[in-house]
């Protein structure tokens, strides 16, 4: 069973090399746009975003100066799973979230 986050940017190709720069991480794949993800071993859902949201902290007005806004920007959580999968958010890191436009996607199969 594997269980990962994705922070996921939506943009033109031309973009991907600045935002890895801007970032300051590699994405592992260009596939479905800019993706950068965690594979959840040890860390919890709420740990990688939280990982998310240090990469991006600071960085918004530089990724809006190449075109990105917070609207291109998703969380995914994908869990491959073979039975029940629950997964609780606070009200306080869902508003965290929230109130920068970003996107929170789940994906069990």
């Amino acid at each position: 069973m594997k269980k990962y986050c994705q922070l996921r940017i939506e943009s033109s190709n031309e973009n991907y090399p600045k935002i890895s720069k801007i970032l300051g991480v590699r994405p592992i794949s260009y596939d479905i746009g800019w993706v950068y993800e965690i594979e959840l071993n040890e860390l919890s859902y709420i740990d990688a975003i939280n990982d998310f949201l240090h990469i991006l902290n600071d960085r918004y007005d530089e990724l809006k100066k190449i075109h990105i806004s917070t609207n291109d920007i998703s969380f995914w959580i994908l869990i491959e799973n073979d039975g029940q999968s629950n997964i609780e958010f606070e009200p306080k890191f869902m508003k965290n979230i929230g109130g920068k436009g970003i996107s929170l996607c789940i994906s069990v199969w």
